[in-house]
């Protein structure tokens, strides 16, 4: 369990009650990617990433009960890269909790459980949260536009673990 403040980031696993909040949170945020199939089986997916011992998995931050940020270990995320692997996907913070470094120690937990795990390169895509993975030790590669986003640059960034 790693700390932020008040914030403790742990694996899905170790909070498996969250499976609902984050599957909600991330359908709520991301309709173009969590929306597009029925409820159960976004449950469904989440239940996968209920695990610590592999790809995918997902980590949660918490301040006591409530479920205030969430990100996932893929192997797999945009099709205009499908020839890389592994990714952190599904960076979220709740609104009001944006700014206080939730997503910082989301990222920094995903890059040290990737780690343990093997991983040498980890990578990223977002429209939103460049400088967040800039400042984690990602760099921009690459520049992807994607029929989910019409008219946004999306960055694409890399970080070696080792």
């Amino acid at each position: 369990m790693e700390r932020q403040g008040d914030v403790a980031v742990v694996a899905l696993a170790e909070r498996p009650e969250l499976i609902p909040a984050v599957a909600e949170a991330l359908r709520r945020e991301w309709t173009d990617w969590y929306g597009r199939e029925d409820f159960t089986d976004t449950l469904f997916e989440f239940s996968r990433r209920a695990r610590t011992d592999g790809v995918p998995m997902t980590l949660v931050a918490v301040d006591g009960a409530r479920l205030v940020g969430a990100a996932s270990l893929v192997e797999a995320s945009i099709a205009t890269h499908a020839h890389l692997s592994d990714w952190i996907g599904g960076l979220w913070t709740a609104p009001d909790r944006r700014g206080e470094g939730v997503g910082a120690a989301l990222v920094e937990a995903c890059c040290g459980h990737a780690l343990r795990l093997g991983v040498t390169t980890l990578h990223a895509a977002t429209a939103s949260a460049e400088r967040l993975f800039l400042r984690a030790g990602f760099e921009r590669f690459d520049t992807a536009a994607l029929a989910a986003h019409p008219g946004e640059a999306i960055a694409v960034l890399r970080k070696r673990l080792r």
